[in-house]
């Protein structure tokens, strides 16, 4: 069940010393997801620990991120994006930095928070489900 989010977006932390920290460390070890997308917002890069998220939002390697995603979040195809967001899937609400690399052409999704929460579902039938999730609701 796909579901985005409305929270307010965190102060993203996007400083010359936060980047060369971000460069000494192995954040694509780090247990939270890393992804990163090429320019047409297609997926290039996707470390162990966000297969989980991105099967649940039904994504693939190499395909373009969904028009709906796009939309909510416009700084996925923003070669200078600098701020923070929240995705939920089904099972997990996960904050991510989200950071434009110009000089090596990709945008960074960096995790920096994951929770786990349980979305009520209402069902009614094959393929008809009701997803409550703050102020979102989909048929």
């Amino acid at each position: 069940m796909k579901t985005f989010s409305d929270e307010s977006p965190r102060p993203c932390p996007v400083t010359a010393s936060w980047y060369l920290t971000l460069r000494r460390t192995n954040v694509h070890d780090s247990g939270l997801p890393v992804i990163k997308l090429d320019w047409n917002a297609n997926i290039i890069y996707a470390n162990k620990a966000s297969f989980v998220l991105i099967a649940d939002l039904s994504l693939s390697m190499r395909k373009k991120v969904p028009a709906a995603l796009l939309r909510k979040f416009p700084c996925l195809s923003n070669p200078e994006a600098s701020e923070s967001i929240r995705i939920c899937s089904e099972n997990l609400a996960t904050w991510f930095y989200v950071i434009g690399f110009p000089e090596a052409r990709y945008i960074g999704l960096y995790a920096y928070e994951q929770t786990k929460i349980k979305i009520p579902v209402l069902s009614f039938g094959p393929n008809k489900k009701i997803v409550f999730n703050d102020s979102y609701c989909s048929l």
